[in-house]
């Protein structure tokens, strides 16, 4: 089955409590074009994963987010709508910056070690269907200073100097959600985890985590379907993470 591309249409707020509260608000959202985008110069109360606060000062980020229809998604493969995104913010942050731009799992982009970019997916499922996604994205662009309690946050300004359009960094991360939904549309999950996992952070390498509150010293290895991370103990067990449990060094 051919899809059609996205066609995205932006709603823009000068503030609100957060995007993706914003989209899902918005009743009858069967009827919306998929591809809607809601942007906001400021939230008051930007979430990312975990309940974590999402630090952004007004004006000077992206802050946004889209509704994606995936009904051709089965349920249980949701995390690829992750690795879309996840991929297309890491693209367009790579292209502006030498730092080594990575994607850390579940759904944080690094530039270097620090963090540029988060995503927070939320899916509406019925009758084993996911009706929509709302995939709500920050992207640091122009802040150069934050508070002191958030950790080892960078901005595209504080890497490379410049200051940034907003709606061209905006366009350009669209870009990379069009390419990559339309790979998911085409079935290609093997491509799209095959790039995904080429650009996750550590993976490979040995190194000290906090699983369930014990220290283990393991490698990545990869992520399921489903979204589980596969790591390997140093003594060689093998080993499953499903996200809250597993703290990074």
């Amino acid at each position: 089955m051919i899809y059609p591309a996205l066609n995205f249409s932006v709603v823009r707020l000068k503030e609100t409590d957060s995007t993706n509260r914003y989209l899902g608000g918005i009743p009858n959202k069967q009827e919306i074009p998929e591809g809607l985008v809601v942007l906001s110069a400021f939230q008051f109360s930007g979430r990312g994963q975990r309940d974590s606060v999402w630090e952004s000062e007004k004006g000077k980020n992206l802050t946004f987010s889209i509704l994606l229809k995936p009904i051709f998604l089965e349920p249980v493969k949701h995390f690829f709508l992750s690795r879309v995104i996840s991929l297309a913010v890491h693209d367009f942050i790579r292209t502006e910056t030498t730092e080594q731009v990575s994607i850390k799992w579940p759904n944080d982009i690094l530039a270097g070690n620090r963090k540029i970019a988060g995503i927070l997916i939320e899916n509406s499922v019925r009758n084993n269907t996911i009706e929509y996604c709302i995939a709500g994205i920050g992207i640091n662009i122009n802040q150069v200073s934050f508070s002191s309690n958030i950790p080892n946050p960078v901005s595209l300004a504080m890497l490379t100097g410049f200051r940034y359009r907003l709606d061209d960094c905006l366009a350009r991360v669209l870009n990379g959600v069009q390419k990559y939904y339309l790979q998911l549309q085409s079935g290609d999950y093997s491509g799209l985890n095959s790039t995904f996992e080429k650009h996750l952070f550590l993976k490979g390498v040995m190194a000290g985590y906090i699983l369930s509150g014990k220290k283990i010293t393991a490698a990545i290895e990869g992520v399921t379907d489903e979204g589980i991370l596969l790591m390997r103990k140093e003594e060689g067990e093998k080993i499953q993470c499903h996200g809250k449990e597993l703290v990074y060094p």
